[in-house]
């Protein structure tokens, strides 16, 4: 007791020998003590709030990929911002369920961040429960401020129940900005979620399907997580680097709407046909009546197929088929044919299956059905989607090894029936973002440029929304020309506004200030520069530029430009809207394969839909010209003035319902490239100036018949791909003596024509001649279709060479032997089908070609061999 008096003592005498001193001290020095003391309290009070409140250590980079499947996480250390959250069930569930009146969200993030300058794919499933109003993620949160700087993405419960995406971002003034708001036509309560994050984009999908795309960011990589309005579950995150900016294309889209329809679909077994636009398989007892697609193979990637059964229950899908002509070892999901319920699984080597899982469902009846497959094959799983409705997740792949030669293979899309009808109306095969995709099969010109189906099509699948950059106020547009925020919209193009050609002519001029001429940007950066518009960014997708001076209609618009770096130049035309790209037609260079060309138009929804495509030189960084004949009903494209396409038809609707008329662009993609000169005249007749009949054939447009023979100078474009070729007064020549396949490519492209030659063979039965045509490429054989002369001119063999140029026989006939080894051969070929003469009677009747167009080359097995008389006319075939 003696020991604490004194204690309490010396502690008083201290307390008053600092009083003391202090009294004593200067006013001016009591004030900084007193502040310094204060300051001290305060740091130490709001380092206790951070411990409290923020995570309790720094927070570092993600590294990827990376995979949080809730089963052993701590989230106390995570960011909070109300709500209550927990782990149930190896998932992150929200369970708090505030009035709707007066209910606040509440958000939760992880204590990681994306690191600076990585596009990244970020994935998770959403489980809403009945009470459920707004649920989704948070991405490029920005740290400190949270919840005050960052991008979401939700998914919405309106007050009638219906379903809505909406994806935005937190402005200055703290408010939630939407960028876009979709309504969905699904109210599920399961989802899967993924967003694909860029440098200056980014793009969402609902259930694998691209559903917003390419909207801009305002805020850069940070930290994500889970924002949910009422009761909700997240599972599974999975965050991954996605390599490169998103391709704009199809991988395939079916053409069984086309006449011929179903090309490079070859039947298993039952009875397949295409009828009525779809494609059918007729006998209801035939048990795994199957047909897949020989054209492609698909690997990471979004297969849905859209089918209503016309007799019994059994249809579904098959994928990553090793053989587009066998069962074995493909995956398939359908409909049971003795249960109410859906299946999936895979068969083995020796065709036997075994199944993975099973879903009860509602007998599907004969009302239209959509299946979906969201297949990972780097991440070994995939996904099933019934109607937009998650069936199952996360399937694990089968590999065979007694068939594949690889852990994560690739693999053929097919369709199957069992014991059942069923009619597919169509097929699509998307990729699955976030890796390097190849040159997709859109650019082959086939149903994958068609025009898209009618109301009538069973399809559910909604167009991605386009994207409109939105500047921020007092931001800097193209050219650095301050563009007001609130500047007013233009009228939109209409045949009262719009002018022809030839009343008002346009010579552009590319001086003085951007901001005062009629050139209005969309996005990039466009300057002009020495009496040129330059785009100068030279990453962007869709950078865009609009002439809105005049609206035009029967005219032709010219424009040269030059590259800079990249490859993706071109022009637009007949715009309906001048500040977004919906509905405008376009022609430009390809950005991913130099010297590809492509064209089509954007629909109503901002989504391209290619007509056509044409190979040319690459533009490297020469200086070339796009003319374009827009006439009332149809346009015509050239490149340096060389017909790529004539008389490609306008899309009803693309354009305000007619197409005939709009504004003119300037677009590039992946590229920096200048403009020197646009010009807008009258409209010329649809084949004036044309260089060469070559390069009209080099199209894939609609036209007029034109005739190209061999001639002394053989064909303008020819060239040797192999062996020793001679051009002689227009005869072609090969005389490598040993037995291989030699090209020699006409460099002409077609789908609908005759081909003809006469061929001399020399007296060895080993020797051969013909033709290899709808090649993919120009100077291989993988994916062409083949017809030849063999064993000294007695047999006549067609078939195809598949994607590792193995032949595969589809037919052959025998010949009479010619005394003089002389034949003549002719094919006439209208898209996917071809038939055969040699000496003037039919061999070859209907054949079916995987491909329904392509390159055409003159083909030698072995020599010598003599082609003469080549003649080769386009527009004309079955």
């Amino acid at each position: 007791m003696n020991n604490e008096t004194a204690g309490r003592n010396r502690l008083r005498s201290l307390v008053a020998n600092i009083r003391a001193r202090l009294l004593t001290m200067p006013l001016i020095l009591r004030v900084l003590v007193g502040g310094a003391a204060l300051i001290a309290i305060l740091a130490i009070l709001g380092l206790g709030l951070t411990r409290l409140l923020g995570p309790r250590e720094r927070f570092a980079a993600f590294t990827l990929p990376y995979v949080q499947d809730f089963a052993n996480v701590d989230i106390k250390r995570w960011f909070l911002e109300g709500g209550t959250w927990a782990i149930r069930n190896e998932a992150l569930a929200q369970t708090s369920n505030p009035p709707a009146a007066t209910g606040r969200a509440t958000q939760i993030f992880i204590p990681q961040k994306i690191a600076p300058g990585t596009p990244y794919h970020l994935s998770v499933y959403v489980t809403l429960s009945k009470n459920s109003r707004v649920v989704g993620v948070n991405f490029n949160a920005q740290y400190p401020k949270l919840v005050e700087q960052l991008h979401r993405v939700t998914l919405e419960r309106q007050e009638d129940g219906a379903m809505a995406l909406s994806a935005g971002y937190i402005d200055t003034g703290g408010k939630f900005v939407a960028q876009v708001v979709l309504p969905l036509e699904t109210t599920a309560h399961n989802y899967r979620l993924d967003v694909y994050v860029y440098d200056k984009t980014y793009l969402v999908q609902v259930n694998g399907q691209t559903l917003i795309d390419r909207r801009p960011l305002f805020y850069p990589n940070g930290l994500v997580g889970f924002y949910a309005l009422g009761p909700a579950t997240f599972d599974t995150l999975k965050l991954s680097v996605a390599e490169g900016e998103p391709p704009t294309e199809q991988f395939y889209v079916s053409d069984f709407d086309q006449q011929p329809g179903g090309a490079g679909w070859v039947p298993i077994s039952g009875e397949w046909r295409v009828s009525g636009g779809e494609l059918a398989q007729a006998n209801p007892v035939a048990q795994d009546a199957a047909i897949a697609y020989e054209g492609h193979t698909f690997d990471d990637f979004v297969f849905q197929a859209t089918f209503r059964h016309l007799a019994g229950a059994g249809a579904g899908v098959m994928f990553n088929m090793p053989s587009p002509y066998a069962l074995a070892g493909a995956h398939t999901v359908r409909f049971s044919d003795q249960t109410d319920s859906l299946f999936w699984g895979y068969y083995d080597a020796d065709g036997g299956f075994t199944r993975q899982g099973f879903l009860d469902v509602d007998p599907p009846g004969t009302a239209p059905h959509q299946l979906r497959i969201v297949s990972g094959n780097t991440n070994g799983t995939y996904d099933i989607f019934l109607d937009d409705q998650l069936m199952a997740r996360g399937v694990a792949l089968h590999t065979t090894t007694a068939i594949w030669s690889t852990a994560v293979p690739a693999g053929h899309i097919g369709l199957i029936t069992s014991r059942s009808s069923a009619s597919f109306a169509l097929v699509e095969a998307f990729p699955l973002f976030g890796k390097p995709t190849a040159t997709p099969i859109v650019r082959a010109g086939s149903k994958a440029t068609a025009t898209p189906r009618a109301a009538a099509a069973t399809a559910t699948r909604k167009p991605a929304a386009t994207a409109t950059p939105r500047p921020a106020a007092g931001g800097q547009g193209a050219g650095g020309d301050t563009l007001q925020p609130n500047s007013p919209t233009l009228p939109s193009a209409s045949l009262r506004t719009s002018v022809t050609g030839r009343a008002a002519p346009l010579q552009s001029d590319f001086t003085g200030s951007i901001a005062a001429s009629d050139w209005r940007p969309i996005g990039g950066s466009w300057r002009f520069v020495g009496g040129a518009l330059a785009q100068q960014d030279a990453v962007g997708f869709d950078l865009s530029i609009v002439y809105v001076g005049n609206a035009f209609r029967s005219y032709t618009l010219e424009a040269t430009l030059a590259h800079q770096s990249g490859s993706g130049g071109g022009v637009l035309f007949n715009m309906p809207y001048a500040d977004r790209l919906n509905g405008a037609h376009m022609v430009r260079y390809s950005d991913r394969r130099p010297g590809g060309l492509f064209w089509g138009y954007y629909d109503a929804s901002g989504k391209f839909v290619g007509q056509g495509y044409a190979n040319a030189d690459p533009p490297e960084t020469a200086a070339h010209t796009f003319r374009v004949v827009c006439g009332e009903s149809s346009y015509s494209i050239y490149l340096d003035g060389a017909a790529l396409a004539q008389d490609v038809p306008y899309v009803a609707g693309a354009s305000g319902g007619e197409g005939s008329f709009g504004y003119i662009g300037l677009i590039t993609a992946q590229s920096a490239v200048t403009y020197s000169s646009v010009r807008v005249s009258a409209a010329e007749a649809a084949g004036a100036r044309v260089q060469t009949p070559t390069a009209v054939a080099r199209g894939h447009g609609a036209g007029t018949p034109v005739t190209i023979v061999g001639a002394a100078g053989g064909f303008t474009d020819q060239w040797v791909v192999n062996g020793q070729w001679t051009s002689d007064g227009g005869v072609f020549r090969q005389t490598v003596p040993d037995v291989a396949d030699y090209l020699l490519s006409t460099g002409v492209s077609a789908s609908t024509y005759t081909l003809e030659a006469d061929i001399v063979l020399p007296d060895k039965p080993e020797v051969g001649a013909g033709f290899l045509f709808n090649m993919p490429d120009r100077d291989r054989r993988n994916g062409a279709s083949m017809i030849r002369l063999a064993k000294g001119g007695s047999t006549i063999m067609w078939g195809v060479y598949d994607e590792a140029a193995s032949f595969r026989g589809r037919g052959s006939a025998e010949l009479p032997l010619s005394e003089n080894g002389r034949y003549q051969l002719r094919v006439v070929v209208g898209g996917s089908r071809m038939d055969a003469f040699v000496n003037g009677q039919q061999v070859a009747q209907a054949v079916t070609l995987p491909r329904a167009e392509g390159w055409i080359a003159l083909l030698a097995y072995g020599g010598p061999v003599t082609f003469e008389n080549v003649k080769l006319t386009t527009g004309i075939g079955q």
